[in-house]
């Protein structure tokens, strides 16, 4: 009998555990383009995007979650024109080693290759400190002719989890319109 109490109890406490749990809502999609560069890109239509902020080409800034909130999640987009022939494991290289430098507490958690729409990326997650502020990066590299394309995903280390999804779905909708 006290197993079966025991039982009950664990039960209905992994029942309201998850009964606080949200159901995600559906996200609706705002869809950015850049005739400059040739490249299309969507946000969540809640968030703020911004062309030509603090060095990048576009921004989408996640929205506050109160006031509390000293931190909103973000995705950036950055083009560089590349030295002729620059292949992209060399742009990856470099990468590593400008973060090495400019970055405080730069610390690699991961890497690897992957497809986004036929295009080939190296992906690269890591962590930094901006000012007091450890933060927790996804960063994806594509190479287009004298192009390089650089998607960084950043959060909160501990909200990183709940904003991967999100950032996977703003990163697959890259297209570019240009060969």
């Amino acid at each position: 009998m006290k197993k079966l109490t025991l039982l009950v109890l664990i039960n209905l406490f992994v029942v309201l555990a998850f009964a606080n749990q949200a159901i995600p809502e559906e996200i609706e999609w705002q869809t950015y383009q850049n005739q400059d560069y040739g490249f299309s890109i969507s946000f969540p239509a809640n968030w703020d995007v911004k062309e030509r902020y603090r060095n990048t080409v576009v921004v989408a800034l996640s929205p506050a979650r109160g006031r509390r909130d000293t931190f909103r999640e973000n995705v950036n987009l950055n083009v560089q024109t590349l030295p002729r022939g620059l292949t992209l494991e060399d742009y990856y290289k470099k990468s590593i080693q400008d973060m090495e430098e400019y970055l405080f507490n730069f610390e690699e958690l991961s890497s690897g290759n992957f497809k986004i729409n036929d295009l080939n990326s190296k992906y690269l997650i890591y962590t930094h400190k901006v000012g007091n502020v450890r933060v927790k990066v996804l960063e994806v590299l594509i190479v287009k002719g004298s192009f390089g394309f650089k998607m960084t995903c950043t959060a909160i280390p501990h909200a990183f989890e709940r904003y991967r999804g999100t950032f996977k779905e703003i990163l697959s909708s890259f297209v570019l319109q240009v060969e």
